[in-house]
């Protein structure tokens, strides 16, 4: 059993990595999800049933067995970033994502498409030293970068 009080923080990990206040989810909810009520549940002090978890997990571009499981998992768990590997990133991932935080994501990855010539359509590796970029892209800090890019599944491990 998923313990509430880390299925809330990991609800509002994912909420503040898409760049989304509570008021912001009542309203692309349509009034779905209260504000109060989303809250209740990032603090833990309100269970969330399995169909709203889902829709919540759709609204914020993750799966529900991702939140659970990130729940479930220690908090000192292993990075899966690989550096020998180069920070490999999910093109339709990217081209999925809507939220209006990460057009610069978008238009810096397509750059470097376009600079690359790069036919792919998949996957795109840059390097370990492409990160700051891709923080300021994201317009976070950068050693939340990967850990945010891991949660909105755009990492292939």
């Amino acid at each position: 059993m998923v313990d509430p009080v880390k299925l809330g923080q990991q609800l509002r990990k994912i909420r503040t990595a898409n760049q989304l206040s509570l008021k912001q989810v009542e309203k692309i909810s349509k009034g779905r999800f209260k504000a109060s009520i989303v809250g209740s549940y990032e603090r833990g002090e309100r269970a969330v049933s399995a169909y709203r978890l889902m829709e919540l997990a759709s609204l914020y571009g993750v799966s529900g067995a991702y939140l659970v499981t990130e729940a479930a998992t220690p908090a000192r768990r292993r990075s899966k970033h690989d550096p020998d590997a180069g920070i490999r990133i999910n093109l339709e991932r990217v081209s999925q994502i809507s939220k209006e935080g990460y057009r610069d994501l978008k238009t810096y990855i397509e750059s470097i498409k376009v600079a690359r010539d790069d036919p792919t359509n998949t996957v795109l590796t840059l390097r370990d030293q492409d990160l700051p970029n891709l923080s300021a892209a994201m317009g976070i800090p950068t050693k939340e970068t990967l850990d945010v890019m891991d949660e909105l599944q755009l990492l292939v491990h």
